[in-house]
């Protein structure tokens, strides 16, 4: 994609993020603390998002090129569903590398997650069939 349609989506979610965060800032969540917390996490998620694509838009073209290469394939239907099942993918593998790293888990339950990872196919195929 060229620069300015990736600084065009930041702007756009950085208006969103503004948007949102007036009006959680202005009590709409009296009395549900719950929600009032559930709805900063997802603002917080939402800024972040914002200026992971604003720093895409700026990185030179060869860092926008492969930012990171997730091998998804040719997209034959809606990309977003693509693009969005195959980032979950990708964050299941992080956390399983990140909790190896930090002691969490062994080698064994590591290897067990990344099986139950190479079964998502043809359970979801087992689902919609």
């Amino acid at each position: 994609m060229r620069q300015g349609v990736w600084l065009g989506l930041a702007g756009i979610l950085g208006l969103g993020a503004v948007v949102l965060g007036a009006y959680g800032a202005h009590g709409r969540f009296d009395g549900e603390p719950a929600a009032a917390a559930l709805f900063e996490t997802a603002h917080t998620y939402h800024i972040w998002h914002g200026l992971a694509v604003l720093a895409l838009a700026l990185a030179p073209g060869e860092a926008r090129a492969g930012v990171l290469p997730t091998l998804a394939g040719p997209e034959i239907g809606v990309a977003s569903t693509k693009a969005f099942t195959t980032q979950l993918a990708v964050l299941a593998c992080f956390a399983i590398a990140a909790a190896r790293a930090r002691g969490a888990i062994d080698d064994a339950r590591a290897a067990e997650l990344a099986g139950a990872l190479t079964e998502v196919p043809s359970r979801m195929t087992e689902v919609l069939n």
